[in-house]
């Protein structure tokens, strides 16, 4: 499954007098690193402030900010596998690994990742090789790990992404 042609993105919020209505939204930003993945960015809010702030065009796609949240699509398409030479934490801004000399794209968040795998399968992969194949309706939850995706089976994979930004939790939560 890749991306649906048409996006569309509705919000429900306060006009500029107090009241409730729909926003009208452009289209989502998007993000795309050939042989790699395409983040489709829906909605970003930025700090415990904001209410939001609608990414398409002007907008700026990556990762959480402190106290913000980002909601993305993911595809990463079928046999990427590991990505060869390829920086992830370089990409997105995110910290590397102690493991990326090892796996370029090994990299860690300051958030909190909720990911619902909506098509295909796909690796998560820990340090020290230790990995978990996730299919359709698995949902996972990133606590600021360092980790990569590896797709090496014969279809793309497509996830659902929201990130809190938010401090590593420790050794058990």
């Amino acid at each position: 499954m890749s991306l649906p042609e048409k996006l569309r993105l509705v919000v429900a919020s306060f006009d500029e007098s107090g009241e409730p209505d729909f926003i009208e939204a452009g289209p989502p930003a998007t993000r795309h690193t050939p042989g790699i993945s395409t983040g489709t960015y829906f909605w970003r809010v930025d700090g415990p402030e904001e209410s939001g702030l609608l990414v398409g065009g002007s907008g700026s796609p990556g990762a959480a900010t402190p106290g913000g949240s980002v909601a993305l699509m993911v595809v990463i398409p079928a046999k990427s596998g590991e990505s060869t030479n390829f920086d992830v934490a370089a990409l997105l801004g995110d910290s590397a690994s102690a493991e990326s000399e090892s796996n370029p794209a090994m990299h860690a968040t300051r958030s909190i990742d909720y990911e619902l795998i909506l098509s295909g399968r796909i690796d998560f992969v820990l340090p020290g090789r230790r990995r978990r194949t996730l299919t359709a309706g698995d949902l996972l939850v990133v606590t600021g790990v360092p980790h990569a995706w590896e797709n090496l089976y014969d279809e793309d994979c497509t996830y659902l992404a929201i990130s809190v930004g938010a401090q590593p939790s420790g050794a058990g939560g």
